[in-house]
């Protein structure tokens, strides 16, 4: 009997939830917005803004008008909203605000446009490299630092974030409170040529590899790396390859030091080529003269 009155409640607790009457809205638009093309900031101030003090306008949207322009030109197409019967905020409005604030106040219009920034840019400024990239990276490995068949060097880095909420241990690491892991490739000149951001404090840089969609498609196998080639002044048939340290797997495609202090000369020789490449991913997170003072290694 209990149990057929608690149904009895449920049920119409449910049919009130559903069916009671909707309070009709008082108003569509209030009327201090329908004067937003007179009297907003955007069309007052900014506009101004954009138009008379070239100062302002990099202070306020960190950018100077050309490439404000240049950037609206571009994603424009992905972010114009359509006029239907009331006023749509535009697309240089939309890339405005979110230049101007970026806080989850101004709701979607920030992660659509921020969306919509990745897609119209990635396809030109961060493409997948191709295996013709990666050769032209390993010759130029070859040709400044005399390490064949080298596509780039690897490495990790801890940067120090405030605890996301929600996000328990996983940011903790055991050198600061909280971090995220930054995992890059660089080439023989320091450029990043892959990055992955937003690793687990508590992870190695092997576990982040390991994860990273980098590290996934080399163990598929289906990173974009050329064909073995020959190594130089050689037939011998060599994989081309990734250098790293100590905290990464030795894999086919991933090269290391070798372990230990008694080596022979050929290993130390690696073991040096290896520290000075993976110096070059280390000291491609800085900038400064300190870049121009890294010897080039030549085996003897």
């Amino acid at each position: 009997m209990f149990r057929r009155w608690k149904l009895l409640r449920l049920a119409k607790a449910y049919y009130i939830s559903q069916y009671r009457p909707k309070k009709a809205r008082s108003m569509y638009i209030r009327p201090v917005n329908l004067h937003r093309q007179q009297k907003g900031e955007f069309y007052a101030l900014i506009q101004e803004i954009r138009s008379e003090d070239p100062e302002q306008h990099h202070t306020y949207f960190r950018m100077n008008k050309e490439t404000f322009d240049e950037l609206l030109e571009i994603v424009e197409p992905h972010i114009q909203q359509k006029t239907t019967h009331r006023l749509p905020i535009y697309a240089e409005e939309r890339l405005a605000v979110t230049l101007r604030l970026g806080k989850t106040t101004v709701g979607d219009i920030f992660h659509e446009t921020c969306d919509a920034l990745y897609r119209a840019l990635q396809p030109e400024y961060l493409p997948a490299p191709s295996k013709e990239f990666f050769k032209n990276s390993a010759d130029e490995f070859q040709r400044l630092w005399h390490f064949p068949n080298c596509v780039g060097a690897l490495d990790g880095k801890h940067v120090r974030v405030q605890a996301f909420d929600n996000s328990g241990s996983q940011y903790h690491n055991y050198k600061d409170p909280f971090s995220m892991v930054l995992l890059a490739l660089v080439d023989a000149h320091y450029n990043f040529t892959v990055i992955d951001v937003g690793g687990y404090g508590k992870q190695s840089d092997s576990g982040t590899f390991t994860a990273s969609l980098l590290g996934q498609k080399l163990e598929e196998g289906t990173l974009e790396l050329p064909e073995d080639g020959n190594l130089p002044a050689t037939d011998l048939k060599m994989s081309y390859v990734i250098v790293a340290d100590q905290a990464f797997p030795l894999k086919k495609n991933l090269m290391r030091p070798f372990p230990g202090d008694k080596l022979s000369h050929p290993e130390h020789t690696l073991i040096i080529v290896c520290v000075v490449h993976e110096g070059s991913s280390k000291m491609s997170w800085y900038s400064g003269p300190a870049l121009e003072d890294l010897p080039s290694y030549h085996p003897s």
